[in-house]
């Protein structure tokens, strides 16, 4: 696997595997002797009727880390963060993810930090760069 600090999965749309490929990048990882953890910025369709995208990375390679901080924003409707903030009166923010990226990536070897969505759901791209 190449010795990067973080890898951004993405896809073309909803349901296509992000998470899938999420889960199986950090286990290759954790298999190679890197310890990974998961970074999911926003989570949209957040009732509580399905393991969320980054619990299920979590649960893959037996991570433990607060919810909270390896997805530091949930909203309860399934769709774009932008458009389900807005829903619930609130603002997607990049600040959160930026400290939780500051503060994984310091005790992690690799962070794999999965998109909202597909390629047209611009989310915090810039703070990868």
């Amino acid at each position: 696997m190449l010795d990067v600090p973080a890898i951004f999965v993405t896809g073309t749309d909803t349901g296509v595997g992000k998470t899938a490929v999420a889960a199986a990048l950090a286990l290759a990882a954790e298999a190679g002797g890197r310890r990974a953890v998961p970074l999911k910025p926003a989570q949209t369709g957040d009732d509580g009727s399905i393991v969320p995208d980054a619990r299920f990375v979590q649960m893959a390679i037996g991570n433990d880390e607060p919810y909270e901080l390896v997805c530091p924003q949930t909203f309860r409707a399934p769709l774009a963060p932008s458009v389900a903030a807005e829903i619930e009166g609130r603002e997607v923010s990049q600040e959160p993810v930026e400290r939780a990226l500051d503060e994984l990536s310091g005790r992690y070897d690799l962070v794999v930090v999965e998109g909202a969505g597909g390629l047209d759901v611009l989310l915090y791209c810039g703070v990868f760069l």
